[in-house]
C-alpha cells in the first residue's frame, strides 16, 4: 500500500514496483521514454490500476509498434481485454489465419468481462472468417462454441428447434455471407427453415428465387409450394409461370401479395387489413373454397362499418359470395321500400342463396 500524510492508503497490485510507478507518472505527465516490451505491459497494468487511461493507450500504441508481428500467447489476449485494449487486440487478431486458432483462443479468455469493443472485434473476425468460406471446421467450432457460451451463461437467449443441426446453420450462415452452393428442392427448404427462425431476411429471400428458377426446370407441387410460400412469407414464389399455367386457374386479378394473406387467414392468422384488402381477399378466398377466410372477413366488415355503405357493389358481393351476415347488416340500414325494390331490381336473383332471399323477404315484411 501507498500511504499518506494525512492517514490515507491506496491499495496497489501484488506485483508493485515502485519504479515502474515512478515510469507511470512520467509518462501521464507527458514523458516518453523508451522502454522494452515487458516493461510497457508493466506501466500498462498500473496505469490501468490507477485510471490513467492516457498511458494505457500510449502503451497501447508502443506495443503495437514494436510488435509489429505479435506472439500471439493467451497471455497478450488476456492483457487487451483486462485493460481494454482495442487496438491491440485488432493488432493481434489481424495475425490469426484460422478459425481453429480463433475458437482455441476465444475458450480461454473471460468473455463476461469483455468490453462491447472487445466484442465487437471477435464478431467482424467471426465475419472474417465466414466470408472466407474454407474453414468448414471453423464454422462448426463457432457453432460449438456460441451454443456452449449460450447455454452456460442463459439458456433463454436463443431457442433453436431441435431439427435444426449446426451442418445446417453452418450453411445458412456461408449463404448469408455470400456463399452460393448448388442445393436441391429439400436441401433449400431446410436452409430456408433455419433462416427464417434466426431472421436472416436475405437468405430467405436467396432461397426464394433459388426456388423460382428451379421451376423453370422441375415441377414442384402446387400443395408443397403454397406450404413453403405461407410458412416463410414468401409472396414471389407464389407467381405462376408461363410453364405452369395449367397447375391451377386463377383470377384475372391475381396477387400473390394477396393470396398469401388469404392462406395466412386461413391458417389462423389475424392481420389488420382495411376494408378494401378484406373485400379482394374474399374474392380469392371465395375461387379456392376457403369458406372460413370469407366468413373472418365477412365478421371484419361488419365490425368496421357500422354504418356500411349502401351502394350496389356492397349487395352484389354479399351476393356472389353468399355473405349472409354481411347481407342482413345492409339489409338493417335500409330505410325505405321504393329503396329495397330498386336494390333488387339490380340484382340477379337467380344466383341469390336461399338464405338471402330470406333476408330480403324479412326486410320486405318488415317496412
Amino acid at each position: 500500500m501507498i500511504s499518506y500524510s494525512k492517514g490515507l492508503w491506496v491499495r496497489v497490485p501484488k506485483s508493485f514496483i515502485p519504479e515502474d510507478f515512478v515510469m507511470c507518472l512520467q509518462i501521464t505527465h507527458g514523458v516518453r521514454p523508451q522502454l522494452t516490451a515487458e516493461e510497457f505491459r508493466s506501466i500498462a497494468k498500473i496505469a490501468f490500476h490507477f485510471g490513467f487511461s492516457n498511458t494505457v493507450r500510449y502503451c497501447e500504441e508502443q506495443l503495437i509498434k514494436i510488435n509489429e508481428q505479435p506472439n500471439l500467447i493467451i497471455k497478450n489476449f488476456k492483457m487487451a481485454v483486462n485493460f481494454n485494449m482495442e487496438r491491440y487486440m485488432i493488432h493481434l487478431l489481424i495475425h490469426i489465419v484460422s478459425a481453429k486458432q480463433l475458437i482455441n483462443i476465444l475458450s480461454k479468455l473471460d468473455l463476461e468481462g469483455m468490453s462491447s469493443e472487445s466484442m465487437k472485434d471477435q464478431d467482424n473476425m467471426f465475419d472474417f472468417i465466414i466470408r472466407r468460406g474454407s474453414y468448414l471446421y471453423g464454422h462448426k467450432q463457432i457453432v460449438k462454441f456460441h451454443s456452449k457460451k449460450i447455454s452456460d451463461s442463459n439458456k433463454d437467449w436463443i431457442r433453436v428447434p431441435n431439427s435444426i443441426t449446426d451442418d445446417d446453420f453452418v450453411i445458412c450462415l456461408q449463404i448469408t455471407h455470400g456463399a452460393r452452393p448448388h442445393m436441391t428442392v429439400g436441401e433449400l427448404e431446410i436452409v430456408l427453415k433455419t433462416a427464417f427462425h434466426f431472421g436472416f431476411s436475405s437468405t430467405v429471400r436467396y432461397c426464394e428465387q433459388q426456388l423460382i428458377e428451379m421451376d423453370a426446370q422441375i415441377k414442384v407441387k402446387l400443395t408443397r409450394k403454397i406450404k413453403l410460400a405461407v410458412k416463410f412469407n414468401m409472396e414471389r414464389y407464389l407467381k405462376i409461370s408461363d410453364l405452369h399455367k395449367g397447375w391451377v386457374r386463377v383470377p384475372k386479378s391475381f396477387n400473390p401479395g394477396d393470396f398469401v394473406m388469404c392462406l395466412q387467414i386461413t391458417h389462423g392468422v389475424r392481420p389488420q387489413l382495411s376494408a378494401g384488402e378484406l373485400e379482394r381477399i374474399i374474392g380469392f378466398a371465395s375461387h379456392f373454397g376457403f369458406t372460413n377466410a370469407i366468413r373472418y372477413c365477412e365478421g371484419r366488415l361488419i365490425e368496421m362499418k357500422k354504418q356500411p355503405e349502401l351502394k350496389m357493389r356492397n349487395f352484389k358481393m354479399a351476393v356472389k359470395y353468399n355473405m349472409k351476415r354481411y347481407m342482413i347488416h345492409l339489409l338493417i340500414h335500409i330505410k325505405s321500400a321504393k329503396q329495397l325494390v330498386n336494390i333488387l331490381s339490380k340484382l340477379n336473383l337467380e344466383e341469390m342463396s336461399s338464405e338471402s332471399m330470406k333476408a330480403f323477404a324479412a326486410k320486405i315484411f318488415s317496412l
